[in-house]
């Protein structure tokens, strides 16, 4: 009985996975905003912003996500990397914040 209750989780959670990255990484739209743009760009010292909006309608999940001047991309939430499409990890927009969403690899820039 306890492993037909463990494959019925294991079936759920991987339904839940699939359907909440079903357009994941796919490219989405930041919205047009001065406030936006000062926040995402990268400012006069090179440094780029992240930026989380959370009801862009061509994703999926609402979720579009620009981390570290990254091109703007649809991504999920998450509290850990385990929570994540194989190859992300698990970020947070500031070290405060309660969710954090999830980021493909070659989304995340090159150390200098």
């Amino acid at each position: 009985m306890n492993r037909a209750i463990a494959t019925v989780l294991m079936l759920c959670a991987t339904a839940f996975v699939a359907a909440c990255s079903e357009n994941y990484d796919e490219t989405c739209e930041m919205p047009r905003a001065p406030e936006v743009e000062r926040i995402c760009l990268p400012s006069g010292d090179g440094i780029a912003g992240t930026c989380v909006f959370d009801a862009a309608s061509e994703c999926s999940s609402s979720l579009c996500v620009v981390y570290k001047g990254s091109d703007a991309f649809c991504s999920q939430t998450c509290q850990t990397t385990s929570e994540c499409p194989g190859g992300s990890t698990c970020e947070r927009a500031t070290p405060s914040a309660d969710e954090g969403f999830c980021v493909p690899a070659a989304r995340v820039p090159d150390e200098i």
